[in-house]
């Protein structure tokens, strides 16, 4: 599915974050918004997910306006994995992934034999099925935001929206987890994430808009977008961008901090 934002103004009640955004991600493509604290990057999100209504403009999903839209119809196209989180009852891995197949279920419905064989095979997938009877409070950050996206992926989206995936994580789950969006993406999904760093952008990323101030100041490829005067522009501090050779003879390009710049 494509998504496409069109003239977007997005906000609270009459409070406006964000102005005039437009921008569009494809079938098998990956778009990362970057941008510093209280940009209003988690706002977009909710918009884009439908929670809160345009207040000009419009979101898209394959030509067609998603205003109006019921809960069930977001939910069918869209799937959304939050910042990580710890929920107040000890469920297990496995109920948690399940939860994702209630948009296929009547209100009152139980999962069936179809929801949970489409649970175990995505945990499966996911190379955590070992984990399905532990409790999801018990295991590490990296296995619960691994257990996130296989609760969105249960719900079967064309869309998958991922709020800074990898916070929290440690730089072994954060390469993980990254991983596992690029494959995600290759195989055919649509994938929107925010970020706070650059270099999970040129990673993960086949575009990326950069966000300042609720307004989007570039947008482009990330080879294009993310530049040492634009991350100067867009965080406070100097960078200078690396090429580095890869094993695979790949050239990837790396954002790396100055440290006295912070002086």
């Amino acid at each position: 599915m494509k998504l496409e934002i069109r003239d977007l103004t997005f906000g609270y009640g009459k409070k406006a974050v964000g102005h005039d955004l437009s921008i569009d991600v494809g079938e098998g493509q990956s778009l990362c918004i970057l941008g510093s604290n209280g940009v209003g990057k988690t706002t977009l999100l909710k918009t884009i997910l439908g929670i809160l209504k345009p207040m000009e403009g419009e979101v898209l999903i394959d030509g067609i306006s998603t205003r109006g839209w019921s809960p069930a119809e977001f939910g069918k196209a869209i799937a959304y994995v939050p910042q990580q989180h710890i929920p107040p009852f000890p469920f297990s891995v496995l109920d948690v992934v399940l939860m994702g197949r209630t948009v296929h279920m009547s209100t009152f419905g139980m999962p069936k034999k179809q929801d949970r064989d489409i649970a175990c095979d995505i945990l499966k997938k996911m190379g955590i099925d070992d984990l399905k009877d532990k409790s999801y409070t018990e295991i590490s950050g990296g296995e619960r935001q691994m257990v996130l996206i296989s609760r969105a992926l249960a719900q079967k989206p064309q869309i998958l929206i991922l709020d800074e995936p990898t916070s929290n994580l440690d730089f072994g789950n954060q390469a993980r987890v990254l991983e596992y969006i690029i494959k995600l993406v290759e195989e055919g999904l649509t994938v929107v994430m925010t970020s706070h760093r650059p270099e999970h952008a040129l990673a993960a990323a086949s575009k990326v808009v950069l966000m300042k101030g609720g307004d989007a100041i570039d947008y482009g490829s990330p080879e294009n977008v993310i530049t040492e005067e634009s991350m100067k522009s867009l965080y406070g501090i100097d960078v200078v961008m690396v090429d580095a050779d890869m094993p695979d003879r790949r050239k990837a390009k790396l954002c790396i901090p100055l440290m006295n710049s912070y002086n």
